[in-house]
């Protein structure tokens, strides 16, 4: 069965809310998960830089998909009024390029909220750089028994919401071709975010009946149970 909740949907949106033991959150169908108690929205696999590494290499990706993901991030700021940004990982795509100083004087723009980095991966760049963009560094944040990383983790006693493998599932009906959606996954132990960048790729999860998958389906959020 498939059902929406356009409890947020004022803006165009329609999101869902899940509980991961007794905490809360809003998951945004450009894959943001808010967090409302603590006024935190948390994305993944941003991969900024992603666009003009494949054009240094030779691939024609048009130079317009670079605003793409920072107007999804202004627009998830502006809808959840947060005071804190974390992203889970892969903030951006491996090395320096000039991309990067289009992202960190963007980053200063926002002056009342905190940028926090969980490294994954791809986060290869000097210190200072992240310092210089007003990013705070960790290598995991724990809230209580919710571990947050980039890679998964298996810590006993906590649930682990992490990025990493760019979640997704398959869609179709009867008669028709199946087709791979990104999706928020929450497991007994673990949860997934989605690749929140443009040009990630996704891969496929595997599904019990006891998980709870949300797929991202253009403007909504949508539970499949």
């Amino acid at each position: 069965m498939i059902k929406t909740n356009r409890s947020l949907g004022e803006n165009r949106w329609a999101t869902q809310r899940h509980y991961v033991q007794t905490e809360e959150f809003i998951l945004h169908p450009f894959g943001g998960m808010y967090w409302e108690k603590r006024k935190i929205l948390f994305i993944s696999d941003t991969h900024f830089g992603k666009v003009m590494h494949f054009r240094k290499s030779g691939i024609a990706v048009p130079k317009g998909a670079i605003n793409e993901n920072w107007v999804k991030l202004d627009q998830l700021i502006t809808f959840f009024r947060c005071k804190e940004v974390v992203i889970l990982g892969d903030l951006f795509h491996s090395e320096y390029n000039v991309e990067w100083e289009l992202f960190s004087s963007l980053m200063n723009t926002y002056d009342s909220i905190r940028f926090s980095l969980v490294l994954g991966n791809h986060d290869i760049l000097e210190a200072e750089l992240y310092t210089k963009a007003g990013i705070d560094v960790y290598e995991t944040l724990l809230y209580g028994d919710l571990l947050f990383s980039h890679h998964p983790m298996e810590v006993a006693g906590k649930y682990n919401i992490h990025g990493h493998i760019h979640p997704a599932v398959l869609m179709g009906g009867k008669g028709m071709g199946k087709t791979k959606v990104p999706c928020f996954f929450f497991g007994a132990e673990y949860g997934i975010m989605p690749a929140f960048g443009a040009f990630t790729g996704t891969a496929r999860v595997p599904v019990s009946k006891e998980d709870s998958v949300y797929v991202l389906v253009g403007d909504q959020v949508i539970s499949v149970e």
